[in-house]
């Protein structure tokens, strides 16, 4: 006998001889649970050598967003100019885009397809 295995569930105890292949299989899990101690120690490292990259891409994410509202607002303020010395005779709209898919959709809404003139059409468009 190499020993006793007492395992205690509530308030019921059991105990067991401990047998060689007991002693084998608990070896088996010990290695098995050190390998993935292993990994998973090196998993936290890279995680924490990517922390300085995620806060460097916040940052550039939050000075994109900040650049990105000063360009809106310098644009805005031209077509604001614009229309003052057109004595309004010409309205510029000027809105964020989330992306091309909203571009379209208020592109749309603002009746550039009410031109049945195709050359007006061409030299209103962006592309």
């Amino acid at each position: 006998m190499l020993g006793v295995i007492v395992l205690k569930v509530g308030n019921v105890v059991l105990r067991r001889e401990l047998l060689p292949q007991d002693v084998a299989r608990l070896q088996e899990i010990d290695k098995t649970r050190q390998l993935k101690q292993g990994n998973l120690e090196e998993l936290r490292k890279q995680i924490e050598g990517l922390e300085p990259t995620v806060e460097k891409l916040s940052a550039l994410v939050e000075e994109l967003h900040a650049l990105w509202a000063e360009q809106l607002s310098v644009r805005s303020r031209t077509a604001v100019e614009i229309s003052e010395k057109a004595n309004r005779s010409i309205n510029i709209l000027v809105q964020p885009m989330g992306d091309e898919a909203h571009f379209q959709q208020v592109w749309e809404l603002i009746g550039l397809r009410r031109f049945e003139k195709p050359e007006m059409t061409k030299c209103l468009s962006f592309g």
